[in-house]
């Protein structure tokens, strides 16, 4: 989402806001519930659009945690193995399990994966041996259940972005068709309530000012083509 819709959508947020709280004053007005019902179908989408198109950097955060956790965990039993291996002149288990953390978690992901099952299965083969060296069961059913959480997570960034690339083609025109309720529908019946409910009329566009602040720059008001409001 750009600053221009992220700017609309807060308008939108705010305009919401004001309609729910003077839902007495206008829904006896046919055509203006009507366009209220169709713009509160319409935001909840916007919104959900919106998350959807956010969601890739948290899946991406997520992936890498669950990477680190792997990494740690596969690390400290490949060591231990190893410290095994090397105390008992098993040469080839030594050079099975010989990594470092930054070799565990290097390279392509379903690699790391499967660098990882090698150590738990290289494990899992002298487990009766490796209690005197910290690795008991437990912590080998921790790696598994860690290489499992991580397998599932693989997927998750690609269909993000699919899904956020997508969003990002659907939402200009979902804005577009807030515009048009606001600006033709709803503001060309707001100055029926001038008179009758001016604390109404006054707020709504209030709420309908865009407040533009791109990149850190001064804000500035800039109004949407709507009459300005009386006091």
């Amino acid at each position: 989402m750009n600053a221009s819709q992220n700017n609309k959508l807060r308008a939108y947020l705010a305009v919401s806001a004001v309609l729910e709280k003077y839902k007495t004053v206008w829904q006896a007005l046919v055509g203006f519930n009507k366009a209220v019902v169709e713009f509160d179908a319409l935001l909840p989408e916007i919104t959900d659009l919106v998350r959807i198109q956010s969601s890739r950097s948290g899946a991406t955060t997520e992936k890498g945690a669950a990477l680190e956790a792997l990494g740690n965990s596969a690390f400290e039993i490949a060591a231990a193995v190893r410290s095994f291996a090397v105390e008992n002149e098993d040469h080839e288990l030594a050079g099975r399990v010989d990594y470092s953390l930054t070799d565990i978690v290097a390279g392509r992901e379903n690699a790391v994966a499967a660098r990882c099952r090698d150590i738990l299965v290289a494990a899992n083969g002298v487990i009766d041996s490796l209690e005197d060296y910290g690795i008991v069961p437990a912590k080998l059913t921790k790696l598994k259940g860690k290489i499992d959480a991580y397998e599932a997570l693989l997927p998750r960034p690609r269909q993000s972005i699919g899904a956020s690339r997508a969003a990002t083609k659907v939402l200009p025109a979902r804005f577009s068709e807030a515009d048009v309720l606001l600006g033709d529908r709803l503001d060309g019946l707001m100055p029926q309530f001038k008179d009758s409910a001016p604390d109404f009329y006054n707020e709504y566009f209030a709420a309908r000012n865009i407040v533009d602040n791109n990149g850190g720059q001064s804000a500035k008001s800039t109004s949407t083509p709507t009459p300005a409001p009386t006091h």
